[in-house]
């Protein structure tokens, strides 16, 4: 049934705004999705292809009216998986390594010991920092892609709760993921920046209308369920765990949690709904 506010007193503009707020998906103004992606097929304002040279990152950032304050959350590698000497180190700390908040570990913060605050710094600040905590990526000028979040048809929350719901989220992450951090071909079984963000939208019941667009970043391909060649992965990459790989990582690409689909068909839903009222 239509909730549509009428009545004496009650002029047409209000009674629109009351059905469009609850029929229609609202664009959240104080979050943000951030992503560096190491690959991406064709973002139009950056010429189109481009490869990264560092590893990707996703991140959520959180706006105040203050703009020093800093408040953003992403997943990261404990250890410094680019900074290690050895390659075959480098391939084996992906396929697992311990997990974190920010780049929030001892091993990061004592790499930033004695770097200028306008050098890059392999940390930023996790959970219980104060005021916030904040992504070491947070502002970075090298971002792709900046999205604004939606809330679904009929949500009627309001943002601030949102925001909290994000920070609860962040705050039981490592518990909820194991504490570890891992690439896995591009499976399902991993879990890095990217299947953060997915957990987040999720579990935060948020749309990102760019979910399914893989010309900003091919991993969304696999939201889509297209699915790449496991030989043909497992043959550039190589590495220690690659035989394991070969018998558990297809399975983990396949079965998907039941996180994809949900994020799948609310993007959509979402989507076809501005196209019809021509918001989009």
């Amino acid at each position: 049934m239509d909730f549509w506010i009428t009545g004496e007193g009650v002029t047409q503009a209000a009674s629109l705004a009351s059905y469009t707020a609850i029929h229609f998906p609202r664009q959240l103004s104080r979050v943000r999705l951030k992503r560096i992606p190491f690959w991406g097929k064709g973002i139009a304002h950056q010429g189109g292809a481009i490869r990264e040279k560092s590893p990707g990152h996703y991140w959520v950032e959180i706006a105040h009216d203050d703009p020093k304050i800093k408040e953003s959350y992403g997943w990261y590698p404990a250890a410094d998986i680019a900074g290690m000497e050895s390659k075959l180190d480098q391939l084996s700390a992906m396929w697992d390594v311990e997990g974190c908040i920010n780049g929030d570990s001892p091993t990061r913060r004592k790499a930033d010991i004695g770097k200028r605050e306008d050098e890059d710094k392999m940390a930023g600040r996790g959970i219980g920092n104060k005021p916030y905590p904040y992504d070491p990526n947070h502002g970075n000028p090298k971002v792709r892609s900046i999205q604004p979040l939606y809330l679904g048809l009929t949500d009627q929350r309001a943002e601030t709760a949102v925001i909290d719901e994000i920070r609860a989220f962040a705050a039981a992450y490592k518990k909820q993921s194991g504490g570890r951090w891992s690439y896995r071909l591009d499976s399902f079984g991993e879990a890095n920046c990217h299947t953060f963000i997915w957990r987040m939208l999720h579990d935060c019941q948020l749309i990102d209308l760019e979910l399914l667009n893989a010309d900003i970043d091919p991993h969304f391909d696999k939201l889509r369920g297209l699915v790449l060649k496991e030989a043909a992965k497992g043959a550039v990459f190589g590495g220690p765990g690659v035989i394991v790989a070969t018998t558990t990582s297809t399975a983990r690409r396949l079965i998907k949690p039941d996180y994809v689909d949900q994020l799948v068909a609310h993007t959509t839903m979402t989507r076809d709904e501005l196209k019809r009222r021509n918001w989009l």
